[in-house]
């Protein structure tokens, strides 16, 4: 008959540790409420008023703005659009976009441009870019997951524009010896 020795202190860190652990992925994912999914439509009651987001005098954001191309390839903060909080969520709208005043660009600075009824926040995963740890080291199980600041691409157009950037919980994976970083899906 062959004996196992158990070192309770050892046994019951481990077993601390685990727990712990878990606790503190499910508090992250719990703050992460990018990934809820609407089923079915949902219609906002708002008043009517459109939402927009006025030219104001002085555009440090424009700066980047590049001056030889089409006007209405170009995306915020290059032009701003009167986006309407009363339509229906998920749903395609046709609105109406200017291009800023100090922006120079080719062709009609009025034009019209769809974009998906939905606020910053329940934007798709591919469309953000999140800053990166450099050196993450997630060989443990379970899996590491750190705090990032991400921010929506400016190609996509939602409501709530000045919610733009959002923390999100990132989750470290370690492949092949190498270091590789995957949004939590």
């Amino acid at each position: 008959m062959k004996y196992c020795r158990i070192n309770i202190p050892k046994a019951l860190f481990l077993i601390i540790s685990v727990f712990l652990n878990n606790i503190n992925i499910t508090l992250m994912a719990a703050d992460n409420n990018m990934e809820k999914e609407s089923k079915q439509p949902a219609v906002k009651n708002l008043s009517n008023s459109e939402v927009s987001y006025a030219p104001k005098h002085y555009f440090p954001d424009t700066l980047h703005c590049e001056s030889d191309r089409e006007c209405h390839s170009l995306n915020p903060p290059c032009i701003y659009c009167n986006l309407n909080p009363n339509c229906i969520y998920g749903e395609e709208v046709n609105v109406s976009c200017n291009v800023n005043q100090l922006v120079q660009c080719k062709g009609e600075h009025n034009f019209q441009r769809s974009f998906q009824c939905r606020y910053c926040y329940q934007t798709e995963l591919w469309e953000h870019a999140c800053e990166l740890k450099a050196n993450c080291n997630s060989a443990a199980t379970p899996p590491a997951y750190y705090r990032s600041n991400c921010t929506v691409n400016d190609d996509v157009l939602c409501l709530g524009n000045n919610l733009r950037k959002r923390r999100r919980a990132i989750y470290m994976y370690w492949a092949w010896r190498l270091n590789f970083e995957f949004l939590f899906p």
